[in-house]
């Protein structure tokens, strides 16, 4: 999740952020191919409460596409 603020003062360059984030990660899945290491467990769905919300640390291989 990603906080832009809200109201009067909301972050003005949102809509454009979203869109680099957005052409980043197409940009980065077609390059390569994302999996979860052998042996490894499955990653949990459920965030890390605390001061932020985060998720567990967990481990992935990349493979670049030919």
């Amino acid at each position: 999740m990603i906080n832009f603020g809200s109201g009067k003062r909301y972050c003005i360059g949102e809509s454009l952020a979203r869109n680099i984030l957005f052409i980043f990660l197409a940009a980065f899945l077609q390059e390569f191919s994302v999996s979860i290491p052998e042996g490894d467990p499955r990653p949990s769905s459920k965030p890390q409460s605390g001061f932020t919300t985060a998720p567990y640390p967990f481990r992935m291989k990349l493979k670049q596409r030919m």
